[in-house]
């Protein structure tokens, strides 16, 4: 009787390739770096596979976040059922066994895709929703490395509160915005410049500290357990680094990586995304408050913030700010 099997050709699947994992808290520039990485000749870079994390149990604002693979596993009583009777997982954590069954397809999916593609390293954006992704994904694929994107905070607030914005008006499954927020949004949309003189809040009351919170816990936790890892396993990116020296961080980015990191294949990657080409055209600094990428720029919270939102935010957010390495100016 002839296999199934037979005649079939396995992909060649190499155990040496690296595996790597962007990581930020959302509208921090991780879709950017994915962007300037796959456009680079040797890597292979996607998002959101949405592997780790366990979102409905973060401090994130907006939602309840989508469900990753490992948090999906770990809701399944199928698999309970089959872990808590084989040998050789029933003397097992279940968490384990959901976290590294994640792993193990996480790792499968990204060495299959990656020998399609012809190149040398494959890596996947997976944006922040709570704080233990990054110990999450060290513990179960402990040869991965992770870059993690770091943006000043309350640029992170300013550009998430426009994309809640635009979701809610895309995405029917987004809870709909309460009508105070939506009478801000439509106000600002119609005259950004009057609305900003004017000295009013981007911000419902109290929704500027949430988002502030929980870009401080998770981002605070990342750090964290990043500069724990061994040498040559995390490396930190500034956004204002990327926007200011993309030469030279995605260089430093790529030398990472080990993958070629030469000024021509550098600058390729710089200008094959710049935000003018992501933007079908508009200039950096030019705002289309409906767009993915919005503006393209660092410290619009000088420009954004009144009074009150420099306080709510330092009051909430100000130490991690501090411990960030970034100015307080206007924080109290």
């Amino acid at each position: 009787m002839r296999s199934r099997w037979e005649g079939r050709s396995a992909l060649p699947l190499s155990a040496d390739a690296q595996l790597f994992f962007i990581v930020g808290k959302a509208k921090s520039g991780t879709t950017w770096l994915e962007n300037l990485l796959d456009s680079h000749p040797e890597v292979l870079c996607r998002g959101e596979g949405r592997f780790f994390g366990n979102p409905r149990g973060a401090p994130a604002p907006g939602g309840p976040g989508a469900v990753s693979l490992a948090e999906g596993l770990l809701a399944d009583e199928t698999l309970k059922d089959w872990a808590q009777r084989s040998v050789w997982t029933r003397d097992a954590r279940f968490e384990r066994v959901a976290e590294q069954a994640a792993a193990g397809m996480a790792e499968r999916i990204m060495r299959a895709e990656l020998a399609r593609s012809r190149k040398l390293v494959a890596g996947d954006k997976t944006p922040l929703r709570d704080t233990g992704t990054v110990q999450q994904i060290s513990q179960v694929l402990p040869e991965a490395k992770i870059i993690h994107v770091v943006r000043d905070g309350r640029d992170v607030a300013i550009s998430s509160i426009h994309h809640i914005w635009n979701q809610a008006e895309r995405d029917a499954l987004t809870p709909a915005l309460r009508d105070r927020q939506v009478a801000i949004r439509d106000a600002y949309r119609a005259n950004p410049d009057g609305f900003v003189d004017s000295g009013r809040s981007l911000f419902a009351p109290g929704h500027l500290q949430v988002i502030a919170r929980s870009w401080a816990e998770i981002t605070r936790a990342a750090t964290k357990q990043g500069r724990a890892l061994p040498a040559g396993r995390y490396i930190e990116v500034r956004y204002e680094d990327l926007l200011a020296s993309g030469s030279r961080e995605l260089a430093r980015i790529c030398e990472f990586l080990e993958v070629d990191a030469s000024e021509s294949i550098v600058e390729r990657c710089l200008s094959e995304n710049s935000f003018e080409r992501l933007t079908g055209g508009r200039e950096r600094g030019v705002e289309d408050p409906r767009a993915f990428f919005r503006l393209g720029v660092a410290g619009d919270w000088r420009r954004i913030f009144n009074a009150g939102d420099h306080a709510a935010f330092g009051q909430v957010a100000g130490e991690a700010l501090t411990e960030l390495g970034y100015e307080s100016e206007g924080v109290h």
